[in-house]
């Protein structure tokens, strides 16, 4: 019977696992996530899934995963018990300096973007009211053309 509790024990130690795996961490200890921490690991994904290389990728398989979950008859998500973290792994996945520097270069990327298309559109209505002048010198100084323009 003490062995079908072992095995019991350390098949439920295989299935948990971090699942924001963010680095090499010091410590092999898992813990489960709270009502507190999951939330918080949530909106942290959802701004990682914006970053670039593993930590988009990271986010995004979270965000999977917890999609996947089932959910309460009230709506509520449960939190899954096989959805554990490592504590150096869940402060790096959370930390407000690193994920505010992603929302940052996010939005320096989305404002470059626009300044693109504004610098574009500027340069198309300069080219076009070039064209107008021109044509209307060539129409004006045209021996050939008796027309008004307004």
């Amino acid at each position: 019977m003490a062995a079908d509790a072992g095995a019991e024990s350390a098949s439920e130690a295989t299935k948990k696992r971090c699942i924001i795996h963010f680095s090499v961490v010091d410590e092999l200890e898992l813990k489960e996530f709270s009502g507190v921490t999951w939330p918080k690991a949530l909106a942290s994904a959802e701004i990682w899934r914006y970053s670039e290389g593993e930590k988009a990728r990271i986010a995004v398989e979270f965000l999977t995963f917890a999609a996947s979950s089932p959910s309460t008859s009230s709506g509520t998500q449960t939190i899954p018990t096989e959805a554990c973290f490592h504590r150096q792994c869940y402060q790096k996945f959370t930390c407000k300096r690193r994920l505010g520097q992603v929302e940052r270069k996010r939005g320096n990327s989305q404002d470059a973007e626009k300044s693109e298309e504004d610098q574009d559109g500027k340069l198309k209505t300069r080219c076009h009211i070039f064209i107008i002048i021109m044509t209307m010198k060539l129409v004006e100084s045209s021996p050939y053309c008796m027309c008004v323009i307004e």
